[in-house]
C-alpha cells in the first residue's frame, strides 16, 4: 500500500502580502449598509400595488370606525360650519344693501335657534359652559372631546355674534348711518375675536394640567412648566392678534368723511360715477369736491378708504369687517 505523509508548511512565498486584521469601515459605509434594507424594503412597498391596495383599504376602515363613534359630534361641527358660512353671506349682502335686511335677521334667529337645540341636546357634556369660560364636563384626558368642544364653542360664539350684527343692520340707518353702523360691526368683530381667543383657555389648561405621570418625575413640576408654556404662547398669539389692527382700530371713529348736500339736483347729463345714473337730490359731497348718490358712496366706503375718481386718501381707518363679515379663522388653542 502507497502511504502519504503530510508535512506542515514552515515557510511561505515571499510575495505573499499580510492582510491587516484592523480595518476600519468608515461609518457612511456602515449607514448605507444598514439603511440599504430599509430603503429596499419602502421601494417594495411603494412599487408594489398590491400593498397599497390592502392599506388604503385599512386606512379608510380605521377612519370610518372613528367617524362612526363619533358620528353626532361630527354632524354637529358640519351642521355649525354649514349655518356659519350661510349666514355671514346673508348679513355681507344685506350691510351692502344687496339683500333685505330681514333676511339677514331671520336666517341669523334660525341659526340662533338651532344653536340652542344643540346646546341642549348636549346639555350632559356642558358645552354651553364654555361659552361663560367655565370647564365643561367632558373628561379631561379625552382630547377628541377637547377639540370638538372648542369647536363647536366657537361656532357658538360666532352664531351669536352675527345675530347681533344683524340686529345692528336691521336697526340701521335710523339710530345710524351706514358708515359709523360699519363702525360699529368692526368694534363688535374685534372684540367677538379677543373673546374667543380667550375662550379656550381653561379647557386647554385643564388638558395640561392633569397628567397621570409617575412621582418620580415630579408632577408638579411639570404641570406648571406645561401651564407656563401654554399661557406664554397665548399670550403671544393675542399679540399677533391684537397688534396689526391695534393702531387703526384706535383711529376709528362714528363721523362720516363727506358732507350731505340736499335739495340740489345734478345738472343735466351730470352722473353718478358709481352707479351711472342721474345723481338724486340727497348727494354726498367728498373733501376733493367729487358727488356721488350718498348710498352708492356708502356702499364704496365700505370697502375702500379713497375717492373712486382722484383716489386721493379719504382716512386711514381699518377696512376689514366693516361689510358686516365674520372672521372664519377657528380659535383651536
Amino acid at each position: 500500500m502507497l502511504s502519504f505523509t503530510l508535512s506542515p508548511v514552515t515557510s511561505y512565498p515571499k510575495f505573499m502580502l499580510s492582510v491587516p486584521t484592523d480595518i476600519v469601515v468608515p461609518a457612511a459605509l456602515r449607514h448605507a449598509k444598514d439603511s440599504a434594507p430599509v430603503q429596499s424594503m419602502r421601494k417594495v412597498f411603494f412599487s408594489n400595488p398590491k400593498n397599497l391596495f390592502i392599506a388604503i383599504p385599512f386606512l379608510i376602515l380605521f377612519l370610518l370606525k372613528i367617524a362612526l363613534e363619533h358620528s353626532d359630534g361630527i354632524w354637529s361641527v358640519i351642521c355649525l360650519s354649514m349655518s356659519f358660512f350661510y349666514i355671514n353671506q346673508r348679513i355681507k349682502n344685506a350691510a351692502c344693501k344687496f339683500e333685505p335686511k330681514w333676511l339677514a335677521c331671520s336666517t341669523s334667529a334660525v341659526g340662533l335657534l338651532g344653536l340652542l337645540c344643540l346646546q341642549c341636546a348636549f346639555r350632559k357634556e356642558g358645552v354651553y359652559r364654555s361659552l361663560f369660560c367655565a370647564p365643561s364636563y367632558i373628561s379631561s384626558d379625552d382630547w377628541v372631546g377637547l377639540l370638538w368642544s372648542i369647536l363647536v364653542t366657537d361656532f357658538s360664539l360666532k352664531l351669536i355674534t352675527m345675530f347681533l350684527k344683524s340686529i345692528v343692520i336691521a336697526l340701521s340707518p335710523r339710530p345710524l348711518g351706514v358708515y359709523p353702523r360699519s363702525v360699529v360691526l368692526v368694534w363688535m368683530e374685534f372684540a367677538s375675536q379677543i373673546y374667543r381667543s380667550i375662550v379656550p383657555v381653561v379647557p386647554w389648561i385643564r388638558f395640561l394640567t392633569e397628567l397621570g405621570i409617575s412621582p418620580r418625575l415630579n408632577p408638579t413640576a411639570v404641570i406648571v412648566m406645561f401651564a407656563l408654556i401654554y399661557v406664554l404662547l397665548k399670550i403671544f398669539s393675542l399679540w399677533l392678534l391684537v397688534s396689526p389692527i391695534w393702531s387703526a382700530f384706535k383711529s376709528l371713529n362714528l363721523t362720516v368723511p363727506y358732507s350731505t348736500v340736499v335739495g340740489i339736483s345734478s345738472p343735466e347729463g351730470e352722473m353718478c360715477v358709481l352707479c351711472f345714473e342721474n345723481r338724486n337730490q340727497l348727494s354726498a359731497a367728498l373733501r376733493c369736491g367729487h358727488v356721488f348718490c350718498k348710498n352708492c358712496l356708502d356702499r364704496w366706503l365700505i370697502y375702500f378708504n379713497e375717492c373712486p375718481v382722484c383716489s386721493s386718501k379719504i382716512n386711514d381707518e381699518f377696512k376689514d369687517w366693516r361689510d358686516g363679515s365674520t372672521s372664519r379663522c377657528v380659535q383651536l388653542f
